[in-house]
């Protein structure tokens, strides 16, 4: 269970760290989507870590899929910063 709050907690400080270093003057409208998006990354990358090391899940602390959380959720939230940037561009 430790592992999962690690992975959602952060999957939101990737989010938000890609949000500020992205466009920092678009942080209130783009921080809750960016941890949205970074918590979802967070826990996609730790489940994926787990399964793939044939690791239950629900076990103690594991670092390596800490880092995976926080590597996929930065990757997810990079994206979604991209998306949003050409969106505005073109609108």
């Amino acid at each position: 269970m430790l592992n999962i709050l690690f992975w959602l907690i952060f999957g939101v400080l990737g989010g938000w760290t890609v949000a500020l270093i992205a466009q920092p003057e678009a942080v209130p409208k783009r921080a809750n989507g960016s941890g949205l998006i970074g918590a979802i990354g967070g826990m996609l990358g730790g489940a994926l870590t787990q399964y793939v090391s044939h690791q239950p899940i629900v076990g103690g602390f594991n670092g390596p899929s800490i880092l995976v959380a926080v590597i996929i959720s930065v990757i997810l939230s990079s994206l979604f910063n991209l998306i949003l940037s050409r969106h505005q561009l073109k609108g």
